[in-house]
């Protein structure tokens, strides 16, 4: 068994019962416990964000996806406080039981791995349709969370960093990931939601909610991003060596690639020439251009501070990925933030030895 698949089934094993089981606790806790108000929900979800960031930051990691592996737990201490998160906003629009059911929480929570509601609700202007689903349907969807969650952590947005930055990638991926989820929901509980059951004759189509994507269209979205990291980087007069060869690695570990795409790619690298990007690979897909926009910030930092020319160059391209330039600042703040955390709990370590 691969890592990837060992990590995948740990995952998938890990989050069975684990929406019931929050559901079960929110109640309880609600029983004797006024819900949140709307004008918190923001610092609400400020506040799980940067609780569940800097948990994972702190994370000792081993490079690469075996070391992942025992990162397993985590993760899904993660997820549990994201779908925590979600139930609170629920209840801060005033949300009852017929609405914050497993379902919804599902819905919103695998949303935020590119696909708007997994089949279980369906979003039309200020209504939501939320399907109530047989456990066959649960079963497929939670399996299909598990397969994102393990993707998302391996190759898109932590484990590849983990070498150049550290556990601060896994700290500023789970922080990013539960703002974006945060603003789903709250997105989500603001409209009028109806309850839905799921047709029969739906329960094993209701797959086709989700996004295709070609191993064509993955290749050149691959493509145009290891572009645009070369770009940024070059837009420094003094580039560092390290994220030269760091992208060198990301070149070589890409399995999209062939051989003349790596070579120009390289070629490209080692000059610290400025590429023509096409930006257009990444219309209507915001997870690419979330994954994208990551990256750059990742590399950027990775050597412990992100130049102003990186700043503006992180910012120019968000607004090309339709993208709101101020969710890049912040981006960028929250890289900030994670990786003096992360040095300063070096320097709390270091002193204590």
């Amino acid at each position: 068994m691969s890592d990837q698949n060992a990590i995948q089934g740990k995952i998938t094993e890990g989050i069975q019962g684990l929406f019931t089981g929050v559901i079960s606790e929110r109640k309880q806790y609600y029983s004797s416990n006024s819900a949140p108000a709307q004008r918190d929900v923001d610092g609400l979800i400020s506040s799980y964000a940067n609780e569940i960031g800097a948990a994972t930051a702190a994370v000792n990691l081993i490079p690469g996806p075996a070391g992942m592996i025992a990162t397993v737990p985590e993760v899904i201490a993660m997820i549990r406080k994201q779908v925590r998160m979600i139930y609170d906003i629920g209840k801060a629009y005033g949300k009852d039981d017929t609405v914050l059911t497993q379902e919804m929480l599902l819905g919103i929570a695998f949303s935020a791995t590119g696909t708007l509601g997994a089949g279980l609700f369906v979003v039309q202007g200020t209504k939501v349709f939320l399907k109530r689903a047989t456990l066959k349907v649960i079963q497929k969807v939670l399996a299909q969370f598990g397969t994102r969650v393990t993707q998302k952590v391996i190759s898109s947005m932590g484990a590849k960093w983990i070498p150049l930055i550290g556990a601060g990638a896994m700290g500023l991926w789970s922080r990013s990931s539960t703002k974006s989820i945060g603003m789903i929901a709250k997105d989500v509980f603001s409209k009028e939601i109806i309850v839905e059951d799921i047709e029969e004759k739906r329960e094993t189509s209701f797959v086709a909610t989700e996004v295709k994507t070609t191993a064509s269209s993955i290749d050149a979205i691959e493509y145009e991003k290891i572009k645009a990291l070369i770009s940024m980087l070059h837009t420094s007069k003094k580039s560092s060596e390290k994220k030269k060869d760091f992208i060198e690695k990301l070149i070589d570990s890409n399995k999209y690639f062939d051989s003349e795409e790596a070579h120009a790619l390289r070629q490209l690298n080692f000059k610290g020439e400025k590429a023509d990007v096409n930006y257009a690979v990444f219309d209507n897909n915001p997870e690419a251009s979330l994954a994208l926009l990551m990256d750059m910030v990742m590399l950027a930092v990775s050597d412990g501070k992100i130049s102003s020319a990186e700043s503006i160059f992180i910012k120019t391209v968000a607004k090309k990925l339709n993208i709101d330039p101020k969710d890049a600042e912040e981006l960028i703040n929250d890289a900030r933030e994670t990786i003096e955390g992360q040095d300063q709990n070096k320097s709390i370590e270091n002193s204590s030895n």
